[in-house]
């Protein structure tokens, strides 16, 4: 057992939202002219509170949530020149000290970029930074 099995997992998940400090943008690329978060950011703080606190978090599953031209469900489609992502992102959270203490909560992430792989890295961070930062 870990220096904080005594407590629970929504105890531990409130000193780990003490651990991650407001987001701050930052400029990471010369190409765009506004600063931004990365998920790396976001994991430069919940990782090491995740491990100190003794808490697993588990991505179980995407689910698209929108549809294409065809009407088949699709996590990515274009919009006019654009890329959407969206999808609701099931996660799991486990008291690693207690493992039957789970809590699961459904996020809906949209992201939108003109490359198709940063519309889903634009969704999942600020999806992910706001379910964090407000308490989930």
């Amino acid at each position: 057992m870990g220096k904080y099995s005594y407590l629970n997992l929504n105890q531990k998940m409130i000193k780990i939202r003490k651990k991650i400090p407001a987001l701050i943008r930052k400029r990471y690329s010369e190409e765009v002219d506004y600063d931004f978060v990365k998920l790396d950011d976001i994991n430069q703080f919940l990782t090491p509170a995740l491990n100190r606190y003794g808490v697993d978090f588990d991505i179980l599953r995407e689910i698209p949530t929108q549809k294409d031209a065809s009407g088949h469900t699709a996590f990515l489609i274009q919009d006019g020149n654009l890329w959407r992502y969206e999808a609701d992102l099931e996660i799991c959270w486990t008291n690693a000290d207690h493992p039957d203490e789970k809590s699961i909560s459904m996020v809906h992430l949209v992201g939108t970029n003109d490359v198709a792989d940063k519309a889903k890295g634009t969704a999942m961070t600020y999806g992910l930074k706001y379910y964090l930062l407000n308490g989930g």
